[in-house]
């Protein structure tokens, strides 16, 4: 009989255990993933939003382009009327306006893509330790950048810029690091140098 009681009380408490874990362990990953869900759909949102960005890019080209071409083909017209009144046909230009309209005929669109390279330690995974810093969530150095001897402060940033003061200038860098626009302060006033 104790023996029939011993066995029912360590299935019991191995079934506890099992519904402990299950839980204890569905809770954690619960949080994590709800996190991991968020991080991805604003991915996605960035991306969609620069996709939108370089479809309005790509169209407003595309319309440029067909306007010269178009100005071009109707100059093109306009001189072969031209030569037609005045009857000065050349085989010079004949040739000269062919290679013309092969140009426009042969004018296209280049669009360069690059992958999108996912850093491993874009999300990290382990244990939450707030009196430890975990320098594997910076990623590395991409590329460095030479200011001036002096210390400057960022003032602000974006997605796509960072805006830094540093004796009296102001830069606008871009992610690449490089200098999109300074501004020299004079007097009580920012004064745009353009680069």
């Amino acid at each position: 009989m104790i023996f029939i009681d011993f066995v029912l009380l360590v299935d019991k408490i191995n079934e506890l255990n099992n519904r402990f874990t299950a839980l204890n362990i569905e809770r954690m990953k619960g949080d994590s993933h709800q996190k991991l869900q968020q991080w991805r759909e604003e991915c996605h949102k960035m991306i969609d939003q620069f996709f939108k960005q370089k479809c309005q890019e790509l169209d407003q080209h595309v319309n440029k382009k067909v306007h010269r071409q178009q100005t071009e083909f109707e100059r093109i017209q306009s001189k072969i009327n031209e030569l037609i009144i005045e009857e000065t046909v050349t085989s010079e230009v004949i040739d000269s306006l062919t290679m013309s309209v092969d140009i426009i005929e042969q004018t296209s669109v280049q669009v360069d893509i690059r992958p999108l390279l996912l850093q491993d330690n874009f999300v990290y995974i382990g244990e939450s330790k707030i009196d430890q810093f975990n320098s594997t969530i910076i990623s590395s150095v991409h590329k460095k950048i030479k200011l001036y001897d002096s210390i400057c402060s960022a003032l602000a940033s974006s997605d796509r810029f960072l805006l830094i003061e540093q004796k009296k200038i102001l830069y606008l860098v871009d992610r690449e690091l490089i200098v999109v626009k300074l501004w020299i302060y004079v007097g009580h006033r920012y004064w745009l140098n353009l680069l």
